[in-house]
This record gives structure tokens, sequence and C-alpha cells, in this order.
């Protein structure tokens, strides 16, 4: 029976190690998430990176003689919406295996939150 239960807590531990290191690999990829978007007439390009941070605009040069200003600021209203949605659901779908039923991915995915960061890995010795 004493067997067993080591048996047992061995596997736990496992894999507990092997779930945290899947984790940590998340965030490291959460760092690079990325995305593009462009207006359909190609004048408006906006890319965000992580936690949907606007990371560059590119505006064609034919912009000014195409639309008027108020034009150009909701075209580029458009794209950031559009980037950080993508990024956003990039985030999702990375994170979601991890959130356990019930829980806000929301508040788990909150730019001052770093679970990865904070798992230990255990063995038997630290139990």
């Amino acid at each position: 029976m004493h067997e067993e239960l080591h048996s047992q807590l061995d596997a736990m531990i496992e894999e507990y190690n092997k779930q945290a290191v899947r984790m940590r690999e998340a965030y490291a990829v959460l760092r690079e998430v990325e995305a593009t978007a462009t207006s359909k007439d190609g004048l408006v390009t906006v890319k965000a990176g992580p936690q949907g941070r606007i990371t560059r605009i590119d505006l064609d040069v034919r912009i000014t003689k195409k639309l008027s200003a108020s034009e150009i600021s909701a075209s580029i209203m458009e794209q950031i919406q559009a980037a950080t949605a993508d990024v956003t659901a990039q985030t999702h779908k990375l994170m979601a295996p991890f959130v356990p039923e019930g829980v806000d991915i929301e508040q788990l995915l909150n730019p001052e939150t770093d679970f990865g960061s904070s798992l230990p890995t255990l063995d038997r010795d630290t139990m």
C-alpha cells in the first residue's frame, strides 16, 4: 500500500511538472503573439503585439488624396480594433487548455499576471 501511494504521488508530480513546462512554453509564446490588420483599400496597416499593444501604424502615401482626416482616423481605429481582436483571439486559444472551467480567462490573461514564472518544479523531497 505504501509503495502504491508513492507511485501515485510520483505520477501526480510528473503530471504537474509536464503541465508547468507546457504553461511556461505558452507564456513564452504569448510574449511573441502579434497580428496585422490592413484596411480593404490598403491605405492603413496596423500591427499589434503582445497584450494588443500597437507596435506599428503604416499609412500609404496616397491616403491624404483619397480620404478625409475623419476617414483616416476611422480607418486607423478600425484596424487597431481588428489587430487587437486578433491578438486577443490568439491569446485565448493559446491559454484555453490551462484555464479550468468557470475561471475568468480575462483575469488570468491580465498583463500584470504571470503565473508561468511562479510555478515551482515539484519533486517528492519538496512535498
